[in-house]
């Protein structure tokens, strides 16, 4: 029953907490593969293991609350302070790997649910002359469209029974709520399922506050209109109690009239429908009328409410410990916008050679940052990725006496030839191989020689007449005489 859901967001605001919370990474890569970070985050959020000495070469430090933006300077400028009750924590060093970054975001669901966390690829491709890298670093969540399915069903089935049981105990035997019961778990349960599905797959697609919201209750109020909850657009700015009043709870009521009889067979009295739609929203009720009763509606229904979960659960402690994973199977460590503190993520990365592609903002040609919002890890996680080109200076002036690959054109085309033509690729290696280009010019003749006597239109003319065009670009792009 809806009333429950309250229940919900209680549990998960405690796991929340409030207030805003700021996260910042800065990240050198170079071209070895060491890596440099530093970082600057709520020290409540930061496990205890990278707190501790030997864990940063650079140093490490405690801040008061810093404005997300702008900073002038850098984290590792920040003044050596202790602990005290100082709230973030400041940290930096250099490591030899990628793997060797310190664990230092973890956000735990408990329950045997996976933590989220930072998850980090980094790859490289060696292409001889130019070296691919690509870096991925993935702030994860922990919603899988299977397992969400199986928890919204489990919540659903938790809360029908359990709303139920608190409308009888509440009411007594005198009225009958198998109808209302059944419309739940039929059309309810319905509405719910496409309600979730939407708010999973518009999460799923688009990043940022509003266009998710646009997407989602546009979406929402189709849904409601086909179950026959006709409400107005939200963009419209009508308050949530107007929302209320004029158009749920006559919805609600109307439901409870049709579902609800008494077993004299007498009409359900219109004070008692308002007081049951009071109920299941808690005790919210939109008219005015018969105060007496209403008021002894809050006490009635936390004494029903109270011995119901005894009753079911043991305590409302273990209650609670059923619908929060539930909730966070549902809607993930983050998504509950309305309830947990705001998580800004301001991450930089800085790298060697020249970016070719990022779904970052670029901060200068080898600097470049994401701006991005916890939130936005649902449900899939949010990744930072970059792809940037390195070249190997000393390898073109031994193999080619020069250095023409060093300004992005000239990078970008070479790895655009050499990505997919993996026959390119060997050549290349096994010249560099035997330091001679004697492989390279053997394999352009060869090309050339072939295409001239294999028949014209054939799939193996065709094929290599593509090996021969790569080939003779890369023989430009190099600036090498050809055989």
């Amino acid at each position: 029953m809806p009333s429950n859901f309250a229940r919900i967001a209680l549990a998960v605001c405690c796991l929340a907490g409030c207030g805003r919370e700021v996260f910042r990474a800065e990240t050198k890569l170079e071209a070895n593969g060491r890596v440099t970070r530093a970082i600057f985050q709520p020290k409540g959020e930061t496990p205890e293991s990278v707190r501790k000495p030997g864990v940063w070469s650079g140093g490490m430090t405690y801040s008061v609350e810093r404005p997300a933006e702008p900073w002038g300077s850098p984290i590792s400028s920040l003044p050596p302070l202790p602990e005290g009750q100082l709230p973030y924590f400041a940290a930096w060093g250099t490591f030899d790997s990628v793997a060797k970054l310190p664990e230092h975001y973890v956000v735990k669901a408990g329950s045997g649910l996976p933590d989220g966390k930072l998850v980090r690829k980094y790859e490289t491709k060696d292409y001889g002359f130019v070296t691919e890298h690509l870096w991925r670093e993935t702030l994860t969540d922990i919603v899988t469209i299977d397992d969400m399915h199986q928890a919204r069903d489990e919540l659903t089935r938790l809360l029908i029974d359990t709303g139920d049981d608190i409308l009888r105990e509440t009411f007594g035997n005198e009225y009958d709520f198998t109808d209302l019961a059944h419309w739940f778990d039929t059309e309810g349960r319905t509405w719910v399922a496409e309600i979730l599905d939407v708010f999973f797959h518009s999460a799923g697609r688009t990043k940022g506050d509003k266009a998710w919201f646009d997407e989602f209750s546009s979406a929402a109020l189709r849904i409601c209109r086909r179950h026959g909850l006709d409400l107005p657009d939200l963009s419209e700015g009508l308050k949530e109690a107007d929302l209320l009043q004029q158009t749920v709870m006559p919805f609600a009521r109307d439901v409870v009239r049709r579902t609800v009889k008494r077993r004299d067979g007498r009409a359900v009295s219109d004070n008692v429908i308002e007081q049951i739609v009071a109920t299941i929203f808690s005790g919210c009720s939109a008219s005015r009328a018969d105060d007496d009763l209403k008021a002894n509606l809050p006490p009635a229904l936390q004494v029903a409410n109270a011995k119901v979960i005894v009753r079911r659960f043991g305590s409302d402690e273990k209650f609670q410990e059923r619908l929060l994973p539930l909730a966070i199977r549902i809607f993930g460590l983050y998504r509950l916008r309305f309830l947990a503190p705001p998580r800004p993520f301001y991450y930089t990365l800085e790298v060697p050679g020249v970016i070719t592609r990022t779904n970052g903002v670029f901060v200068s040609d080898h600097v470049v940052e994401w701006t991005f919002s916890a939130i936005d890890a649902y449900p899939h996680g949010y990744t930072m990725e970059c792809r940037f080109l390195v070249p190997d200076t000393d390898r073109q002036k031994k193999l080619l006496n020069a250095t023409p690959l060093t300004e992005r054109n000239s990078l970008v085309k070479f790895a655009a030839l050499v990505t997919h033509d993996q026959a390119l690729r060997d050549t290349l290696r096994e010249s560099i191989t035997d330091e001679s280009l004697t492989p390279l010019r053997s394999r352009l003749a060869n090309r050339r020689l072939a295409a001239k006597k294999e028949l014209l239109g054939t799939k193996e003319h065709e094929a290599t007449k593509l090996e021969l065009d790569h080939l003779e670009r890369l023989f430009r792009l190099l600036k090498l005489t050809e055989p």
